[in-house]
């Protein structure tokens, strides 16, 4: 979904178009870091959730540096 939100603000119309596809665009794009969150939030708890959060973010800081 981001790959065609992304296709489509290129031939954007208008700013108004552009607007709201990029809004569709970064919502898309974050939807699975959410629910995969989520899911682990639910089903987990404890070191087996804290183990799995890590696998979610990918092993990596806000600055893109592991997180050894």
């Amino acid at each position: 979904m981001p790959l065609l939100t992304a296709a489509l603000c290129a031939v954007a119309p208008s700013l108004g178009w552009l607007v709201a596809l990029r809004f569709v665009a970064g919502f898309s794009g974050v939807a699975g870091v959410v629910i995969s969150r989520a899911v682990v939030a639910d089903r987990l708890q404890g070191a087996a959730a804290a183990r799995l959060f890590g696998v979610t973010r990918g092993g990596r800081t806000r600055t893109g540096r592991p997180s050894f």
